[in-house]
Parts: C-alpha cells; structure tokens; sequence
C-alpha cells in the first residue's frame, strides 16, 4: 500500500514491521533532545501521566529514560499489534515491572493506516491500595 502524505503523517517503522509505504514530498530536519534532558533541563521531578505516541519507537525512547531520575504515576504508550511480543517491548515491560508498575490497561486505537493499542501502566503505589 503507498500512502501519499503531503503533510503529517509519520512513521520510523519500516514497512516490513506494519509500515504503510509513504511516499515523502518534503524532509524537515529538526534537534530532537531525550526525555531526561527535557525533564532536567526543566527540573521536572514529578509527572502525574506520560503518554507516547511516537510511530513505532515509543519502546526505544522510554527504555533510554531514567526513571530513578524522575517520579511518574503513570505511563501511556502507543503498541503495534505487530510489534508486541517484540525484544524491545519485552525489554520496556520488564523495566516497568523491575520499577514497581503495573499494567493496568490495554486501550485499543484503530485509524485508517494503524491498528495500534495504547498501553496504560500504573506506579504500583498509586493504582493498586
């Protein structure tokens, strides 16, 4: 399937993971800066709900987050059906689990190129009294 996007519409994915093939008209380079850094350069301690929907990297990005850093109750990522049972997200929730999460919740997202759930996991001491 080719996709034409004139604007919008992203993905990293390649397309033999669930990718539509997009056919690109313009590039736009931009400074992209980690999690960590945003939250110390803006001496963020506490977040009450992160939520990620970043086109099938959300596993890269909160695997490189710190979270002995940063106090967060509750965590929302975007998840490609295709992708679940993938090492990196295998790897994510072993991390969440090992920091004292629950999953709570699998929400399901359906849009005319993706078919993705949106994982909700919960800080154990705040979901579970």
């Amino acid at each position: 399937m080719t996709v034409e996007v004139p604007c919008g519409g992203s993905t990293v994915l390649p397309v033999d993971q669930g990718a539509p093939k997009i056919v690109v008209k313009d590039t736009i380079t931009c400074n992209t800066q980690t999690l960590d850094t945003i939250f110390q350069q803006n001496n963020i301690t506490k977040v009450d709900f992160l939520k990620t929907d970043l086109e099938g990297v959300d596993a890269k990005i909160l695997l490189a987050l710190d979270l002995t850093k940063v106090n967060i109750s509750f965590i929302c990522y975007e998840q490609f059906p295709k992708l679940a049972d993938s090492t990196e997200y295998k790897k994510l929730e072993d991390k969440l689990t090992a920091a004292g999460f629950v999953k709570i919740k699998s929400l399901r997202e359906v849009t005319d190129y993706f078919d993705g759930n949106d994982i909700v996991w919960c800080l154990e001491a705040y979901c579970c009294k």
